[in-house]
């Protein structure tokens, strides 16, 4: 959930560290002894495991949750650090029942790159079993775990490349949906949010949702006004802010900071002062002439109306500034693809653009070609005799599926044998085929039933488009020296020309449609 990349820390409006980096204190867990947090109705209801990880708020601990359930629940347990210069009765009523406010608030929009809150509690703090009170109640943030580096730590100094482009932009415009999320009165039933200090550290790059913003303990309505605390991080503050952080902010500040961190996306490094506007344009168009965007100048003067001096001339929706500046950073014709995270095991393949489409069936002798761009007649493949006893139980053969589609099935695999699907554009006649793991692939004597998430595309860039995705069964050992050299480069898995050793068992294709899927 966190990293121990330094990430610039957030600051309060007199410049001091809002929490001081010594605060890194030592896992709770000790020998055999468990350790507990909660509320003091049930001050053992969350067993936490450590070492903790320090972040900007307080320190995080993974987590789990029992009750009643069959099997434990993986969370993530905040503890919020005083904030320099509170007094010793914060949080006070007022503070604790806003966090309560954005809880519902947060749980209500059901935004899939914004961290939910389950809970907010005060509790003493981690103790073993039965532990007597301590004197003193600690604030607590319960969240779901989200496993993932952050950008910081993901993009660690590397400058976007011709290969990573498409995936650090689709990591921005990530971001830009939560901040719409954030942003937008309808989804907020009329409570817009600000979130006051993202920036990399805050952003977690997951391999089935994208980006999700965390760190949530910022999050002001915008017409809440003045802030004693003012906190915030230079390198992404918007010059309003610098100038008053103690001041009502409002979405454009939130918009800067979307755009500074699209230059860190980009270039790999925080972005230079606010007021050093020509030295972020040339880093900006230096990358992007290297990643071979068509218009490097206009691709940068559009990153950067988003971190303009003036809030008035920044763009008022993230998403459609986003959506631009992912239309500028790809190349004409071109489709642009999520790279897969070293860091990470699963792959997220997108195609952005449909190029021409000639499709030619030969009838008696005769052919006909449909017009450029008309989608092709239903054609799908006759189904392959399975092997290995492997059939697709879902989806079915034409059916239509969102980006995101869960395949399952079932199999009899022999000894040594694992699976990996792998879809391949019938639209664009692309051969290649992106590979991504079953799960428990590396378990296959569990795999008599067996589900595995497939990816089409970013957004709603492939809506129309055919493909066939095949299970493959190949040796164990194939499967593991392909995708750790794919890993290794940084590359996407994928597979031009198909191995001797490579069964293709069972193949269906499908039809894309709007929306995010069942992922």
């Amino acid at each position: 959930m966190a990293s121990d990349y330094e990430d610039p820390p957030t600051r309060t409006g007199s410049g001091e560290p809002a929490f001081p980096k010594a605060v890194r204190p030592e896992p709770p867990i000790a020998g055999e002894t468990v350790w507990f947090v909660g509320p003091p109705e049930e001050p053992d209801r969350f067993e936490v495991s450590g070492p903790p990880t320090a972040g900007s708020e307080g320190v995080t601990w993974r987590a789990r949750y029992t009750g009643r359930l069959n099997s434990p629940l993986a969370i993530a347990v905040k503890q919020l650090n005083r904030p320099p210069g509170a007094g010793l009765d914060w949080p006070s009523p007022a503070e604790f029942s806003r966090w309560q406010d954005h809880r519902i608030l947060l749980q209500s929009m059901l935004a899939p790159h914004l961290v939910s809150v389950i809970d907010v509690f005060l509790g003493s703090p981690p103790h073993p079993a039965d532990a007597e009170e301590s004197p003193g109640l600690i604030p607590y943030v319960v969240m779901p775990w989200i496993e993932g580096p952050s950008l910081a730590r993901y993009v660690e100094g590397s400058r976007a490349t011709v290969r990573s482009l498409s995936e650090r932009l689709a990591l921005v415009r990530d971001l830009a949906e939560a901040l719409g999320s954030l942003h937008a009165i309808t989804r907020a039933g009329g409570n817009v949010l600000t979130h006051r200090d993202i920036k990399p550290g805050n952003c977690i790059v997951t391999p089935d949702r994208g980006l999700v913003l965390v760190d949530l303990g910022t999050l002001r309505l915008t017409e809440d006004g003045f802030d004693d605390l003012g906190m915030h991080t230079p390198e992404y503050a918007a010059p309003e802010v610098l100038a008053d952080p103690r001041a009502s902010r409002g979405k454009p500040s939130d918009v800067y900071s979307l755009g500074a961190v699209a230059y860190f996306a980009l270039v790999g490094a925080d972005p230079p002062a606010a007021d050093r506007g020509d030295v972020t344009g040339v880093h900006l168009r230096s990358v992007a002439a290297s990643a071979r965007i068509p218009d490097p100048e206009a691709f940068a003067d559009h990153l950067l109306t988003a971190m303009h001096s003036d809030p008035a001339v920044r763009p008022t929706d993230p998403v459609n500034w986003a959506n631009e500046l992912v239309r500028r950073g790809t190349p004409s014709g071109a489709p642009a693809t999520r790279m897969l995270p070293a860091a990470l095991v699963a792959v997220l393949v997108a195609v952005l653009c449909a190029v021409a489409l000639v499709w030619g069936q030969s009838i008696g002798g005769r052919s006909s070609t449909p017009a450029v761009g008309t989608p092709p007649t239903v054609g799908f493949t006759p189904p392959i005799p399975t092997r290995y006893g492997v059939q697709i139980v879902e989806p079915a053969p034409a059916q239509r599926v969102q980006r995101c589609a869960v395949f399952r099935g079932r199999s009899a695999l022999p000894a040594g044998k694992t699976m990996v699907l792998a879809m391949r554009n019938r639209t664009n006649g692309e051969p290649v085929r992106y590979l991504v793991e079953v799960d428990g692939w590396d378990r296959p004597s569990r795999l008599a039933t067996w589900r595995g998430k497939q990816f089409f595309g970013t957004a709603d860039s492939s809506v129309g488009q055919e493909y066939t995705v095949e299970v493959l069964v190949v040796d164990l050992g194939a499967v593991t020296r392909s995708m750790r050299a794919a890993h290794a480069a940084g590359e996407l898995w994928t597979l031009e020309t198909l191995p001797a050793t490579w069964e293709v068992a069972a193949a269906v294709t499908v039809r894309r449609i709007a929306g995010p899927g069942n992922c």
